[in-house]
């Protein structure tokens, strides 16, 4: 097989990944710019398969022409920007002006030598161009720059996951884009030896689809420069691993096999590396919001119901978490009394912390227990007392729908345990998010503890004014009752006297 045959069927592979994400944002997506997006996607797979079709079928000529109606994305994808940006006035008078000159450029192209004249002998390419070339080329490079300001100018004011999702549109049409100029345009005026290099635009197409793709329909996004290092290490794999093939000797060939191999473990630890720093910095950056949000809303009050429900949405909110429940013990108590449950019932914590040595167990151990690692638990303990009640714990957080049970500590003393229930999404807790939540405890518990010792200190505030004001009323009596004696005293001195 030649190798023009085997880029015609990598040409039609690619291709097929483009159609395949046409396809998957019709059905998936629900809005206006999914919709042109997937126009885009489908004509880049238009574009993709008449370059496959130049090296694979005869008529060079006709396939060659049909290369340009890769113009058709250009209209595609600036509709795309518009919606996505927000940029819909005149909407419809936008898109017929940028759909009105693609479809003349490729109407003129497939039926006239205005584009292209003369298919060379030696490259199944445009050997002489028509006048009408440069106006096309001109084209292409203003709707790319258009779309490039209207993306640039909205990722300046954008934060957050969206300037995130702006930053793969970036990359995936800087990589587009910057293939189609450089490959099918400048490198070829500059020298005839890179002609054979210009279907690497068409390439390229995969890379701005699938990136847009994704970024699009994904709820979560990772970090661009995942994603750059991801396609770096690719890229220089499969360049490390056609090596072998082409040196003559195998010493050399051994050579650059185990340099590939060294690559891949490297490449494979380096990957690694970012995104354990990725999840560290979202780690991070979810503390801190947390944090952030309890200081602010938590404010001296003796309302323990408010304090509680205040923690335990802020808890649910961003963990994601069904249901949560508090078990608080009072700084001078001996007994927990159940506060602000959401989606659990009071009175099941209340039997829960009854009915098992749920309390003395979390006491002692002072860590999290987690559902999903207590049969791990319960078979490396060597103490059969704390087994049987290690298995009445996972069997009534199995029957509660509880996840975890997490201790909160002040100063030692366990003040409370927090009860949290099954994630929305149905995926076990991570270490990461258990990390966290440990981060987190001991301002809950602070918190908790210092609402409690507030709401006795205005007890003991009250009392004292009750005391107060008997006493300062008994005064008052004793003052009277000084009054009338004095009175009286000076009644029976008159009367002695006469």
């Amino acid at each position: 097989m030649e190798i023009s045959e085997v880029r015609g069927i990598l040409l039609f592979i690619s291709t097929l990944f483009n159609l395949y994400f046409a396809f998957f944002l019709w059905i998936k997506g629900k809005t206006r710019a999914t919709f042109h997006l997937g126009l885009g996607a489908f004509f880049s797979a238009l574009y993709t398969f008449n370059f496959g079709a130049l090296y694979l079928f005869e008529n060079k000529l006709f396939w060659n022409r049909a290369t340009w109606l890769g113009v058709l994305i250009l209209p595609a994808y600036l509709t795309f920007v518009y919606c996505f940006t927000g940029r819909t006035r005149y909407f419809k008078l936008k898109s017929f002006f940028w759909y009105f000159w693609a479809i003349i450029f490729s109407y003129l192209t497939l039926t006239t030598p205005y584009f292209i004249k003369k298919v060379s002998l030696e490259y199944p390419y445009a050997e002489e161009p028509g006048p009408l070339e440069p106006v096309g080329w001109g084209y292409v490079i203003f709707a790319c720059a258009i779309g490039l300001f209207y993306i640039l100018k909205d990722y300046f004011k954008s934060q957050g996951f969206r300037k995130l999702q702006l930053q793969y549109f970036i990359l995936g049409m800087s990589i587009y884009s910057g293939g189609g100029i450089l490959f099918a345009g400048i490198l070829p005026l500059i020298s005839p030896k890179f002609i054979p290099y210009i279907d690497f635009s068409a390439f390229s197409s995969v890379f701005w689809v699938g990136l847009t793709t994704y970024a699009i329909l994904r709820k979560k996004l990772f970090e661009i420069k995942v994603v750059l290092t991801e396609l770096l290490v690719g890229i220089m794999g499969v360049i490390l691993a056609t090596l072998p093939f082409l040196m003559p000797r195998n010493s050399l060939r051994i050579l650059t096999g185990a340099i590939f191999l060294l690559f891949c473990i490297f490449g494979y630890f380096l990957i690694k590396s970012i995104y354990r720093e990725i999840k560290d910095k979202e780690r991070a950056e979810k503390f801190k919001i947390a944090s952030i949000e309890l200081k602010e809303k938590l404010v001296p009050t003796n309302d323990i119901e408010y304090i509680t429900s205040l923690i335990g949405e802020t808890i649910m909110r961003t963990f994601q978490i069904r249901k949560i429940g508090f078990a608080i013990k009072e700084p001078i108590g001996e007994f927990y009394e159940i506060w602000s449950t959401f989606g659990i019932d009071k009175k099941e914590v209340g039997s829960f912390i009854a009915e098992t040595a749920l309390c003395t167990h979390i006491k002692t151990v002072a860590r999290p227990l987690i559902l999903e690692r207590l049969p791990l638990m319960i078979e490396g303990s060597k103490d059969e007392i704390e087994k049987i009640e290690l298995k009445q714990i996972y069997e009534k957080m199995k029957e509660s729908k509880i996840s975890v049970l997490f201790p909160l500590f002040q100063k030692k003393i366990l003040a409370g345990i927090l009860f949290l229930g099954e994630k929305i999404s149905g995926i076990p807790f991570t270490d990461e998010e258990i990390d966290l939540l440990e981060c987190l405890s001991y301002q809950i518990a602070v918190s908790i503890n210092n609402t409690l010792l507030f709401k006795e200190i205005v007890q003991d505030k009250d009392a004292f004014e009750r005391i107060r004001e008997r006493f300062l009323e008994r005064w008052k009596r004793i003052e009277e009752l000084k009054q009338k004696v004095k009175e009286l005293e000076e009644k029976l001195r008159e009367k002695g006297e006469m």
